[in-house]
């Protein structure tokens, strides 16, 4: 038996911290965003516009998957933030910084292991791809908590 409490509430938050420093990375400080889609590190431009994707939904938001619309829907128009306030699986949220905005970012985004998330992200495009066609706006997925203009 591991004495290591995993699923403790400081422990997820502890992870949630880390979580939202590194989307914030990915959509704010990565290569990409200074053109360098070059390097091995360019490559996070498919990170950052997964997690906008994601944050376009967790809005409900409309949405037009790919790099070719990235100028109408920037990955940067979010930030991450954590919020002590609440239960721990809810102390990840996204703002919208052209709104203010915050909705609650769903606990499996940053609480699965990264192999799982990789898996489960690369099994739901396919089911995606299987049915609806490419290139279709879309519209919030899951129902999602979004709070008013911050205090």
């Amino acid at each position: 038996m591991s004495t290591i409490p995993k699923n403790e509430p400081e422990v997820r938050r502890a992870k949630a911290k880390r979580y939202v420093a590194w989307c914030n990375k990915a959509v704010h400080e990565a290569p990409w965003v200074e053109g360098n889609t070059s390097s091995a590190g360019g490559g996070g431009i498919y990170v950052a516009l997964e997690l906008a994707e994601q944050a376009y939904e967790a809005h409900g938001l409309p949405y037009k998957v790919g790099l070719s619309h990235m100028s109408q829907y920037d990955p940067r128009r979010f930030t991450w933030v954590y919020d002590e306030s609440g239960k721990a699986d809810d102390c990840v949220k996204v703002r919208d910084d052209k709104t203010g905005r915050l909705a609650i970012w769903p606990a499996l985004c940053w609480l699965t292991p990264p192999a799982a998330r990789q898996t489960l992200a690369h099994a739901l495009r396919s089911i995606g791809r299987h049915m609806k066609p490419q290139n279709q706006t879309r519209t919030g997925g899951l129902p999602r908590v979004v709070q008013g203009q911050p205090g």
